[in-house]
């Protein structure tokens, strides 16, 4: 585990191992924790707790804890710990499109979000801590089958880059998809600006942001308007006009090079959560192993039912014959 002190507050980071125990094969769609995997697990929890209860902990594996044998105990520990999301990989894309953001909430608090991978998919995360609330993007770099083959076109190449660049994330107000009572969430209200981070491949300058809230017409903010330590930004935003419930911020994001990025999301001041994918919520919370093992079984059923069946017909026929 790992614990980051900044000015504006702690977080700790704990990554867990679920590789199966011998003698398990190397290669395992499925994950398990061990003893003495999970007596560390329940260590570093209850260590977190004791230090400071209100310091957002994110853990990490490889696993997503609907492939974990036990992983419905790995689930409790996680949410009496109040830990704020768990993070996983593993399935690669495993469903296709569906499978391309699988997000998931459990118990009303857990977060569980998995990310595809980098070498096939080329897709990575990038996330944030603002003043304790988590907040983070999946993207996707251009398939380098994509990519002209020569390298003089310039042109092509700022295509590709602006399909990508500038990849912004907004931490303030976060995404009402993610919002957990693990967080500080009376900070989204008090808050008197929208922060975001804004990435390029050349230091390019946001010169332009425009804001929209609820589809009302935009304000437009440049120059010294944005408040700027990159990738860090920053423009005035006025709470107090807003009421409870879900509300849509739009930005639209302009850096020096032309480049344009419209991004929107919903939030809400008073707690209120947006729900995620009903699809991917089902992903990541059917019980993989025991529904495999009895498909598993039924297989076996079916293919020796017959086989039995038939053993004991002519058993039956050799009787009779035997009489005769």
């Amino acid at each position: 585990s790992h614990v980051v002190n900044t000015a504006f507050g702690s977080f700790r980071m704990l990554g867990v191992c679920a590789v199966p125990p011998p003698p398990s094969p190397r290669r395992h769609f499925f994950g398990q924790f061990s003893d003495d995997a999970l007596a560390f697990l329940d260590r570093e929890l209850a260590e977190t707790v004791t230090q400071n209860a209100t310091m957002p902990t994110l853990v990490f594996g490889h696993y997503p804890l609907s492939t974990v044998i036990n992983g419905d105990e790995v689930q409790r520990r996680l949410l009496s710990a109040d830990v704020v999301a768990y993070i996983c990989g593993h399935l690669h894309n495993l469903f296709g499109k569906a499978g391309r953001d699988l997000y998931a909430r459990h118990g009303g608090r857990l977060l569980e979000l998995e990310l595809g991978d980098l070498k096939h998919h080329r897709l990575f995360r990038v996330m944030a801590l603002d003043h304790g609330l988590m907040s983070f993007i999946d993207a996707a770099f251009p398939a380098e089958n994509d990519h002209d083959d020569d390298d003089d076109d310039d042109d092509d190449d700022d295509g590709e880059e602006s399909s990508l660049w500038p990849l912004v994330l907004v931490t303030n107000p976060k995404d009402a998809r993610f919002l957990t009572h693990a967080e500080p969430l009376h900070l989204i209200r008090a808050a008197s600006a929208i922060r975001f981070l804004a990435f390029t491949p050349d230091n390019a300058r946001i010169v332009r942001v425009e804001v929209s809230v609820d589809d009302t017409h935009a304000d437009a903010f440049t120059g010294d308007a944005i408040q700027a330590v990159p990738p860090l930004h920053a423009v005035p935003f006025d709470t107090q006009s807003l009421g409870g419930g879900l509300h849509r911020l739009s930005l639209t994001i302009t850096d020096d090079r032309g480049r344009t990025r419209h991004v929107s999301h919903e939030f809400s001041l008073d707690g209120t959560v947006r729900s995620l994918s009903t699809v991917s919520q089902w992903l990541l919370s059917f019980e993989w192993h025991f529904w495999m093992n009895a498909l598993t079984a039924i297989m076996h059923v079916l293919i020796l039912a017959p086989i039995v069946a038939g053993a004991l017909k002519v058993r039956e026929f050799g009787g009779d014959v035997d009489r005769q």
